[in-house]
């Protein structure tokens, strides 16, 4: 084996000598002798690659792309270039050539659900908040004792069928997973958001009673009780509002808000 300080300037030596260093996770050294052997050979696939995977292995995402770019464009459809360059992009946000590689991939023979997360954020990100519904039922479909994705999708059917459809989601979770307090507080918001301010109360005020010490719950319960029409309600509020005014870390809409109930009674 040769050492990275000096020797061949043979590519193919100079690769299989990084992919030691790679394995071993040295990948400074590595990173040197994958740049000489892209020096040696700029075109050629391995050194490219290498160097393109040696900086993502460093979270050096945009050094990562430019030689992964570079080597993709060289050796099209190669399934471990696209990979690896997927992995880069998707860090560095650029959506629309991710979802074209996640396209790229599925096309040649990776199975289409590996990549649903990943759909699920680049049509977020285009604006297409009914695919991305879509992927993210799926993923559901594929992972039913994923608690979290219910929260996701309860969020995508709020935004992109109805608020129903995203409370009927929360329930099939519940149903499931016992009463979470993160189900539970979703619930209360979309019940909130089409005016059953009674069903949001009584949810509140029983997570409210389970963590007593809870701002967000004081300033949920606030907004909902703010929202009736019943002076007794807006007080209770504005006593709430008050409370968890000093640990916010703008205070000065909270103060403008209580000044205006106050006005009301």
């Amino acid at each position: 084996m040769v050492s990275c300080g000096g020797g061949s300037n043979d590519p193919d030596e100079l690769v299989l000598e990084g992919i030691e260093l790679f394995n071993q996770r040295d990948f400074y050294e590595a990173r040197q002798v994958f740049s000489r052997a892209v020096e040696a050979d700029p075109s050629a696939r391995d050194p490219l690659y290498w160097l393109g995977r040696t900086y993502l292995a460093e979270y050096m995402y945009d050094s990562a792309a430019f030689y992964l770019k570079r080597v993709d464009l060289l050796y099209p459809h190669d399934v471990s270039i696209t990979r690896e360059l997927l992995e880069a992009l998707k860090v560095s946000g650029e959506w629309v050539e991710t979802r074209r590689l996640v396209e790229e991939l599925i096309r040649l023979g990776d199975p289409g659900e590996q990549y649903y997360r990943d759909l699920i954020s680049v049509t977020l990100q285009s604006g297409e908040h009914a695919h991305s519904l879509y992927y993210a039922r799926r993923l559901q479909e594929l992972n039913p004792d994923d608690s979290a994705i219910y929260l996701e999708v309860a969020h995508l059917a709020a935004n992109v069928d109805s608020t129903l459809a995203a409370i009927m989601v929360l329930d099939s979770a519940i149903d499931r997973f016992g009463p979470d307090p993160r189900y539970l507080a979703a619930k209360g918001l979309f019940h909130a958001a089409v005016m059953e301010y009674d069903e949001s109360e009584r949810i509140f005020r029983g997570l409210l009673a389970q963590q007593p010490d809870s701002p967000e719950l004081k300033l949920n319960l606030a907004n909902v009780l703010s929202s009736q029409d019943d002076p007794t309600k807006t007080r209770e509020a504005i006593a709430l509002y008050e409370e968890v005014a000093p640990i916010m870390g703008d205070r000065r809409w909270v103060d403008s808000l209580v000044a205006e109930l106050k006005s009301q009674l």
